[in-house]
């Protein structure tokens, strides 16, 4: 009787407990499972705890914490079209997303061991057309996976190894394209059921233990793997071009917009530099491009992109009164001496650094050189020396107004002291306060508005 009466309230509500640890939210057609350490689903008989209100769920997030995704979970929700399967799950169940129309792009990360029988199947009109499996070498593929989806057109098993088994492929697209890393072309090639696929292709699949080497693959899948240690900005270089929509549930991207020198003790001479950059919200990056990423939690994780062009390490450069910034980006590793010897800055730890000769610069990265154009003098000391052993990166406010170019000062790091009361505009440069303009302005952190 107890159970039948949560199964009631859980219907009730929009925030519920469905197994032990793990809970859900259903707010504006998102639901969203949480789970903390190894916490798991149940396999459902239906009905499911959300079933009043299966017709309002769109999108599905299954949070970190979540072991697996039980069977019949989410069957029957006739209008979800995105599900969000994180680095956590080792198993999706039978039927688990039975009938769910899903749209466009499916990926399935590395974690999952088990795929359950028909657990994507659905005998409606679906617009999935994508999916990306992160292969783990017990990969165990049950039957009918993917049966009725008949718009799906790529299948991209990305990854070092082979699943371990697959049942029956079933009635997919005819005109369906198998993508794998082409070390592995001749193994799914001649291994049932991968052999029967019409079409197989090789994929550029790249990890910082390879360098990348070829010079003219257009047209190919592309996927990067790297273990992102911490969060903060690292640079990034690859030979595909990335959508937005891929990487924007888990990282930022921002390009380069310049470089700023500041006097930050009023003596009269620069002694603090920022790089400045800009995030981007939409499209596609450029092949063969220095960007910076940001992953938003520390692991393995991977990128996926197209249109893979010539490895050509390209570089940009922009200019200060005092000097000029070149950014080149390269596929290869870069031995710590040869950094050392050239002076070459990377970002480490989310400023950029001249580091020692024992740190190289891993392959799908980009390194920095300065080119000194006029120097500083102190006309009665000389020259001055050089204090740029580190530069910070700032991001530039977004399109909402929040001030981040302020909160990316670092400040507790630089000469300034901490409770600085100066006034600064949006993208972080000091201003005259005895001549300001009416306008918005920043002072101690916040936003002030100036009439």
């Amino acid at each position: 009787m107890k159970k039948t009466l949560l199964l009631a309230l859980f219907s009730l509500t929009s925030f519920s407990a469905i197994h032990a640890e793990v809970t859900y939210t259903l707010e504006n057609g998102v639901l969203t499972i949480t789970g903390t350490g190894d916490m798991t689903m149940p396999d459902y008989n239906l009905p499911t705890p959300w079933d009043n209100q299966r017709d309002d769920i769109k999108e599905v997030i299954i949070e970190n914490g979540v072991k697996n995704i039980g069977a019949y979970a989410f069957g029957e929700c006739k209008n979800l079209t995105s599900a969000t399967i994180p680095n956590t799950v080792t198993t999706i169940g039978n039927h688990a997303f039975y009938n769910c129309p899903l749209s466009k792009k499916l990926i399935i990360p590395s974690s999952v061991k088990s795929i359950g029988d028909y657990a994507f199947w659905t005998d409606k009109e679906s617009d999935l057309e994508q999916v990306v499996i992160f292969v783990n070498k017990e990969l165990e593929i049950g039957e009918y996976v993917f049966d009725g989806r008949m718009n799906l057109s790529d299948i991209m098993l990305s990854g070092e190894h082979i699943p371990a088994s697959m049942g029956e492929i079933g009635q997919i697209n005819d005109k369906k394209t198998l993508h794998v890393p082409s070390s592995l072309l001749n193994e799914y090639s001649t291994t049932y059921p991968w052999s029967d696929f019409n079409a197989i292709e090789p994929m550029l699949y790249l990890t910082d233990e390879e360098s990348y080497t070829e010079r003219e693959q257009t047209g190919l899948w592309g996927c990067y793997t790297r273990d992102f240690e911490n969060t903060e900005w690292q640079a990034l270089y690859l030979p595909f071009s990335l959508d937005y929509e891929d990487w924007k549930d888990d990282f930022e991207i921002a390009y380069i917009n310049g470089i700023r020198q500041f006097d930050t003790d009023d003596d009269g001479w620069i002694d603090e530099t920022w790089m400045d950059i800009i995030q981007i919200k939409n499209g596609q990056t450029r092949t063969n491009y220095p960007y910076v990423i940001r992953a938003k939690k520390t692991g393995q994780a991977s990128l996926i992109g197209s249109g893979s062009v010539a490895a050509a390490e390209i570089s940009i450069a922009c200019s200060t009164t005092t000097d000029r910034y070149t950014f080149t980006g390269t596929f290869k590793n870069i031995d710590g001496s040869i950094m050392d010897a050239n002076g070459y800055y990377a970002v480490i730890n989310g400023e950029l650094t001249q580091d020692d000769e024992n740190a190289g610069l891993k392959p799908y990265r980009w390194y920095m050189q300065i080119e000194e154009t006029k120097k500083q003098y102190d006309w009665n000391w000389g020259e001055i020396e050089d204090d740029r052993a580190s530069i910070k990166i700032n991001l530039i406010g977004d399109e909402e107004g929040e001030v981040t170019g302020i909160e990316e000062l670092r400040i507790k790091n630089s000469k300034l002291p901490v409770e600085d009361s100066s006034i600064y505009d949006l993208n972080g440069r000091k201003v005259n306060e005895k001549n300001l303009k009416p306008g918005l302005y920043i002072k101690n952190g916040k936003k002030v508005v100036i009439k």
